[in-house]
């Protein structure tokens, strides 16, 4: 059997590790350079631990999982002195660019809403630059697509509320560098979009209960904003619609997966986790 570290704690190593044989490969651990993650314990009871533990570890190969990072990763491993037949990185394997899961995902659900004809809206609460509304407008070109943000960040409101006292200082900092003209640039059927800047849902308010949605984007990070996410969109999702929610893995943020939990739990929903880099869960009606 094979030994494999991981390099990389996200979703694409998740991806990584639900992908590999367990028959012909034995994970023996994460690597991850992010001090605010190493420490936890994860598959097998194997610590995250940072690049400079790679020499205390036997192992065949060591699996870059994340692509975005792949250049850097691989300069670290060079100053650890890592094999170079040693070293796999896992978008490279098939030799050819790959949309991410969560985005090969709506395509395939938007597929599945045309074709069932299934009425309603669509809305994305946590834009930030627009990169996955884009394709939200793409491929249902024909939708009204609301784009809920501050587009500064979190803001002080909710810096406020307490929830965010957990996070790191990086964390709190996060998403301020955008802005509703950078985000409209980006899509491709500017008529069908209403922005909505400010706070959710008091941004929502005017949206009354009779409005009925067929796919949602919930990327929002924290507990109380996709909670209220939830509540608000899922009275209105229409029967065969779908509530895409990012980071629900909780990772980077706890909040989203105890979102989740909850309310799947206490309104019997169906969900299904998907292996996109960040795993998201879909909620589906």
């Amino acid at each position: 059997m094979k030994k494999v570290l991981i390099y990389g704690y996200s979703g694409a190593g998740k991806a990584v590790e639900y992908s590999l044989d367990e028959r012909e490969y034995e994970i023996v651990g994460y690597i991850d350079d992010n001090v605010e993650i190493q420490g936890k314990t994860v598959w097998g009871g194997c610590p995250v631990v940072g690049s400079e533990h790679i020499k205390d570890y036997e192992y065949d190969y060591i699996v870059v999982a994340p692509f975005w990072r792949s250049k850097e990763m691989l300069e670290k491993l060079g100053t650890h002195e890592v094999p170079h037949e040693k070293i796999v990185i896992w978008d490279e394997i098939h030799k050819v660019k790959k949309l991410d899961y969560r985005i090969a995902q709506l395509r395939v659900c938007s597929d599945v809403i045309r074709d069932n004809r299934v009425d309603g809206c669509c809305a994305e609460v946590g834009v930030y630059k627009g990169e996955f509304a884009r394709y939200i407008n793409e491929y249902l070109s024909d939708r009204k697509l609301y784009l809920f943000d501050t587009f500064e960040g979190f803001g002080d409101q909710k810096l406020e509320r307490g929830e965010l006292r957990s996070l790191s200082e990086r964390q709190k900092m996060e998403f301020q560098d955008t802005s509703v003209a950078e985000v409209l640039e980006k899509m491709p059927h500017q008529e069908n979009i209403e922005v909505r800047k400010g706070f959710f849902p008091g941004t929502a308010a005017d949206i009354s209960e009779d409005t009925r949605f067929a796919f949602v984007s919930l990327d929002c990070d924290l507990y109380k904003p996709i909670m209220e996410g939830l509540l608000f969109f899922w009275p209105r999702l229409s029967h065969g619609g779908y509530i895409f929610v990012h980071d629900a893995a909780g990772f980077m943020w706890p909040g989203a997966k105890r979102a989740v939990d909850e309310f799947c739990k206490e309104n019997n929903a169906v969900r299904l986790p998907i292996l996109d880099r960040c795993l998201t869960t879909i909620i589906m009606k």
